[in-house]
């Protein structure tokens, strides 16, 4: 017999057996986000200003914590937040990364023996500085006027192009892979967005500055316009045909 205000026993025995397995996923989800956030973090310190490796280990901290904080008392708003967290805390600085590592590919492809150096600044950005030698064969055939800005544009290019693999990859798996595909869809996105905008500042800043990529693109005519058009239809055209 069932007592007013006890539970009965089935429920009583389901609500006993899903607090471990509750206990167990937060244990197991937070112990893999701090994993590969202190492993990112890590291989970001490779490339890190002096003074920031500190900025990079609390991010990641920090958004763990956030995480851990949202699993427990807000599981319900996990889903697509948890993954953004984890892009502004550990995967951005990585992006940063795959970005000047597109101008390193291709400074090795078009000059000899630049020796590229690339700096991160977390969150904010990051830096590729090299020495101006002699051009490669494949440089000579294209042209100095065209090697400064080829490597400008290989740096937006690489990582736009892992971004859109990485969109493709999420959306077709998001079923099967969900939080995997979360964080891609979430990267990937945000990646065209800082791209975008990046893009934008173009309009407006010295005209000789081509430290920014795309004022380097438009002193060879490629108005910035143009980059920021593709920039905005490709994830659009993307996300259309998924949801279609």
């Amino acid at each position: 017999m069932t007592r007013v205000g006890e539970l009965p026993p089935l429920a009583q025995t389901l609500q006993e057996e899903s607090a471990p397995s509750t206990i167990e996923k937060v244990a197991r989800e937070t112990f893999a986000e701090i994993t590969l956030s202190f492993t990112l973090a890590g291989f970001c310190t490779l490339f890190a200003v002096p003074g920031s490796v500190p900025i990079l280990f609390g991010e990641a901290t920090i958004q763990c914590i956030v995480n851990l904080a949202l699993r427990i008392f807000k599981p319900s708003r996990t889903d697509w937040l948890s993954p953004t967290l984890f892009h502004l805390g550990s995967l951005h600085n990585v992006q940063v990364i795959g970005h000047e590592a597109g101008h390193v590919l291709a400074l090795h492809a078009l000059l000899k023996n630049p020796q590229p150096q690339v700096r991160l600044i977390p969150f904010f950005g990051g830096s590729t500085s090299f020495r101006v030698k002699e051009a490669t064969a494949l440089g000579q055939w294209i042209g100095k006027d065209w090697i400064m800005p080829l490597v400008s544009a290989a740096g937006p290019l690489l990582s736009l192009s892992l971004s859109t693999l990485g969109l493709l990859f999420g959306l077709s798996h998001l079923k099967s892979y969900p939080d995997t595909s979360r964080c891609l869809i979430v990267a990937s996105l945000v990646d065209f967005l800082i791209h975008t905008l990046y893009a934008f500042s173009a309009l407006w800043i010295d005209p000789t500055n081509f430290a920014n990529d795309f004022v380097a693109l438009w002193s060879v005519g490629i108005h910035p316009l143009v980059p920021i058009f593709l920039m905005v239809a490709v994830p659009i055209l993307i996300l259309k045909s998924y949801w279609n």
